[in-house]
């Protein structure tokens, strides 16, 4: 990437490179975090992925074994257990919400032309039935979040947008910070623009 390529060209006498999963995405996220702090010890890009493949390190521990002993000394991994005692208690709360009439009638509409698609190629290949299924699932989660993101034209409510706007104007009132995550990037998009 052209962020992987300047970063290669600092110049420092000591490189390091915090990262929350380095081990847990991908191999070649591995090998950008290992060639910016010492360049060259797993290889060219190519020859490291000939070497090691994606597949092989999920399934074979002597292949996790062989590259755990190039890169162990290079990595100082703290714990949850570590960490556990400086992190203040985890509280949650699930809120549940009940859609308003105008979006469950989209919301239903839109889950039965799903079903009866789904039912009507059930016979199909399997991996054929299972994408469909999955995509449909998308489209359900995207409706429920709020239909104005598949839907440009709809001008109804929402009433998990509503809910979180409720409770981030609460949090805010008393001078909280909010992180706001979702799935999707229309979703965060739409509530940006709300914010905004």
């Amino acid at each position: 990437s052209q962020n992987f390529i300047s970063v290669k060209q600092l110049q420092a006498t000591y490189r390091l490179s915090l990262t929350g999963t380095p081990l847990e995405n991908t191999l070649s996220d591995l090998w950008a975090q290992m060639d910016f702090l010492n360049e060259g010890i797993l290889g060219k890009l190519g020859e490291f992925r000939s070497r090691f493949r994606e597949a092989n390190m999920m399934l074979d521990d002597g292949e996790q074994k062989k590259l755990l002993r190039i890169i162990q000394p290079f990595i100082l991994r703290r714990t949850k257990e570590e960490v556990a005692p400086e992190l203040p208690l985890l509280t949650s709360e699930i809120i549940y919400c009940k859609m308003k009439d105008d979006q469950e009638a989209v919301y239903l509409k839109e889950k039965n032309k799903i079903r009866n698609a789904l039912l009507e190629h059930a016979s199909d290949r399997k991996g054929t039935f299972s994408a469909a299924a999955l995509s449909g699932l998308t489209r359900l989660r995207l409706l429920a979040n709020h239909p104005v993101i598949s839907i440009p034209d709809y001008e109804g409510s929402s009433a998990k947008f509503e809910q979180i706007i409720e409770n981030v104007e609460i949090l805010i009132a008393e001078r909280h910070k909010v992180l706001i995550f979702s799935s999707f990037v229309k979703h965060l998009k739409l509530l940006a623009s709300y914010f905004d």
